[in-house]
């Protein structure tokens, strides 16, 4: 019985040590990362104090430099020390409100997605005789110009398919309609 209780301990005991031991590495590495960001953040500051003074002494370079870092120091203690906005207990309601929504949302989605599918099967239906017709005749670059636009318009919606439908035409009326070059 007690393998039993040592092996159940064990399995209960791993998740933990596996979080344990990917804890202590995250810490070690961002340890590192913030020991790497002071080096970079003092050689930085020692190239902008060399830049600085070399334009304007080192006396105002010296306080240039330290009211910078002030100023972040002050900005950094009035985030850190702002309260953060009330927030307002959700009454039981308000919550069974929110659920409802996202309940009628969710069936919205649903019926969308049922709508889309029938609307698939409609383009499907439409364009299979005009496909076979397109490939007894021999005319594969219009058969798959078909299917392409198939496939668009199973993928946009209403306005979109409408929008997508006037520019074509717009472009295709510019291409058809346009003058030959050497005609004023």
């Amino acid at each position: 019985m007690m393998p039993y209780f040592q092996r159940l301990a064990r399995d209960a005991a791993a998740p933990l040590i596996e979080f344990g031991v990917t804890l202590a590495k995250k810490i070690a590495l961002l340890l590192f990362a913030a020991l790497f960001l002071l080096l970079s953040l003092i050689f930085l500051t020692i190239a902008l104090f060399g830049w600085i003074a070399s334009l304007i002494g080192q006396p105002l370079a010296a306080l240039c430099v330290g009211g910078a870092y002030l100023l972040c120091a002050v900005l950094a203690l009035v985030l850190a020390l702002r309260k953060p906005a009330p927030v307002e207990p959700v009454s039981l309601r308000e919550r069974l409100a929110a659920a409802e929504a996202e309940e009628r949302a969710q069936e919205k989605t649903e019926a969308e997605r049922e709508q889309a599918a029938r609307t698939a099967a409609e383009i499907d239906e439409l364009v299979v005789p005009l496909l076979s017709f397109l490939q007894d005749s021999g005319l594969e670059r219009e058969r798959l110009a078909v299917l392409a636009g198939a496939s668009i318009a199973k993928q946009l919606h209403g306005y979109t398919l409408i929008a997508a439908g006037m520019i074509a035409g717009f472009f295709a009326g510019r291409f058809f309609l346009r003058k030959p070059d050497n005609q004023p």
